[in-house]
């Protein structure tokens, strides 16, 4: 199943903790789109996020998809079927 998600940082990080967690992040989606995980990504222009299209067979596989990216915990997300 495909899902889309939307994920837009929160703006209250501080500069420097976003110029060490998106080198990771980065990486993270990298891996997933060489896995075919990450059908495609999309930089949200003129703002902090992405959006991502994945392939997940399971919510809980989502869910540990959402959950692994360094990003997960400074930023706010929706995802939909």
């Amino acid at each position: 199943m495909k899902f889309l998600i939307l994920q837009k940082v929160r703006t209250e990080i501080p500069i420097d903790m976003r110029t060490k967690l998106l080198p990771a992040e980065f990486k993270y989606l990298e891996k997933l789109e060489k896995k075919k995980i990450i059908e495609s990504s999309y930089h949200l222009i003129g703002q902090q996020g992405n959006i991502l299209i994945v392939n997940a067979d399971s919510d809980e596989k989502l869910s540990r998809i959402i959950s692994e990216d360094p990003m997960f915990f400074h930023a706010k997300g929706k995802s939909t079927p």
